[in-house]
């Protein structure tokens, strides 16, 4: 166990996937509870290989002032079909509290 007031980072990784498992409601609660005791997040970090708007959606909820770091699919595959590689594509963003 930990003391959620000791909490400082908060990182979804796979978010997509984490909607795709059904645990939107679990994430919202778990934010609820953070708030009403007071935890102070410095940071949160978000990540997924797709930003749909389920994505979107949960970093609007999830993060203050998000900055997106993201990967453009359709250059980079032009880039890499080029150079005789596979291009994926991926998306993250964080914000500071």
């Amino acid at each position: 166990s930990f003391h959620v007031a000791a909490l400082r980072y908060v990182v979804y990784d796979e978010a997509d996937r984490i909607l795709d498992m059904g645990f939107q409601k679990d994430i919202t609660f778990l934010l609820e509870h953070l708030k009403q005791k007071g935890t102070k997040v410095k940071k949160s970090i978000l990540a997924s290989a797709t930003l749909d708007m389920r994505v979107q959606r949960l970093a609007h909820v999830t993060l203050k002032d998000p900055v997106l770091v993201g990967y453009d699919q359709q250059n980079a595959s032009a880039e890499a079909t080029e150079e005789g590689k596979e291009g994926e594509g991926t998306a993250a963003a964080e914000s500071s509290a």
